[in-house]
């Protein structure tokens, strides 16, 4: 029997992760779940898991942020994402698998046989966390949109990054705004729509991505945490998440 966490930030995808393993409950004991990369840390420093189900991008960080924390031997990783194949070749090397969103139950399972046989052989990984993180940096910069394909009833609209305010997600769609108050919808989700995007886009809230350059004032609000204050039409104020304060910290050189 061996141990494992699922880091997950998207309940349906932690739920589903759930039901597949539940066939596979005489090999496989789920420990704990993590929704934030803070959390996964936490959780994986105290339990020592042998196996993560880690997906690529979390609220407040990236996998590679919870890889680069670990001390001693890399547990296996199952990478889950919504990425497409092209920006995943990297992954084969360093990880028992990757899996695309919405998972396939013929390829979960075929991931687990795959686990087995590895544990047999006692092969390990060599977790090159840096190298990984180039490669996938390299990889994604390759496939970086130019412009912003948003829907406007029937037809579609490319919008000019330097006009985007900010996008925010809402229920189950992304909406963009742009500097003159409009919204468009985009029809993917926002976790995937930030690593698209140019190095000025900010994730600073799990709803939120900002135009950091069009950012008018900063404040604090009651809480300490930061307000943003907008260059659009409407003076939109969004506050950020403590989630993301280090980052807000790092990019925008506030304190």
């Amino acid at each position: 029997m061996i141990t494992a966490l699922i880091i997950e930030d998207e309940a349906p995808a932690r739920k589903q992760l759930l039901r597949l393993l539940s066939a596979h409950s005489d090999f496989i004991s789920v420990k704990g779940e993590a929704k934030t990369g803070h959390e996964a840390i936490a959780l994986i420093a105290s339990l020592k898991p042998d196996l993560l189900f880690l997906d690529i991008h979390l609220p407040d960080m990236n996998a590679f942020d919870v890889l680069t924390s670990l001390e001693g031997p890399s547990p296996y990783i199952i990478f889950t994402t919504a990425y497409d194949q092209y920006a995943l070749k990297a992954f084969e090397v360093f990880s028992v698998e990757y899996l695309l969103k919405p998972l396939e139950e013929s390829r979960f399972h075929a991931a687990i046989e795959k686990l087995k046989q590895l544990i047999s052989r006692h092969q390990a990984f060599h977790m090159d966390v840096d190298h990984l993180k180039t490669m996938y940096a390299q990889q994604l910069q390759d496939k970086k949109i130019q412009a912003l394909a948003v829907k406007q009833g029937q037809a579609i609209t490319l919008l000019d990054f330097s006009k985007i305010a900010y996008m925010k997600a809402e229920d189950k769609y992304v909406f963009v705004y742009h500097l003159n108050g409009k919204k468009y919808l985009y029809d993917k989700a926002l976790h995937v729509l930030a690593e698209q995007l140019p190095a000025h886009f900010l994730r600073v809230h799990r709803s939120y991505i900002i135009n950091t350059q069009q950012i008018k004032q900063i404040t604090k609000d009651l809480r300490s945490r930061f307000v943003l204050h907008l260059n659009d039409e409407v003076s939109t104020r969004i506050t950020c998440s403590n989630s993301f304060k280090d980052d807000i910290k790092k990019v925008l050189g506030v304190r």
